[in-house]
């Protein structure tokens, strides 16, 4: 009986160093996995930073079109402003000269 009980012993010693085994395998496996995922999420992080960093160049390039627009659109409404004034300065020129011209005649 204890030879059987023996046996029977052995061979469940057996089966579990065999599952024992296979747990180290599957825990490398998980291992590998969670290495695999670090590194990829790392990646990630990176690329996610670079994208956020290309996004705040073209936010700044945008606002420094927009203010050069802005600053552009300015000039030109002071120019049209310049000429309109121009245009009467003149027209108030021509006035007194016929004026002038009439006191003379």
């Amino acid at each position: 009986y204890l030879e059987e009980k023996h046996q029977d012993l052995m061979l469940n010693l057996d089966e579990i160093k065999h599952e024992k085994v296979l747990l180290i395998d599957k825990n490398e496996i998980l291992n590998n996995q969670v290495t695999e995922y670090k590194e990829t999420e790392f990646i990630m992080e990176n690329e996610k930073n670079e994208i956020k960093e290309r996004i705040n160049k073209m936010n700044e390039e945008n606002e420094n079109l927009y203010q050069k627009n802005m600053n552009k659109d300015d000039e030109c409404h002071q120019q049209t402003q310049d000429v309109t004034d121009m245009k009467i300065s003149h027209e108030d020129i021509s006035e007194k000269m016929e004026e002038l011209q009439k006191e003379i005649e």
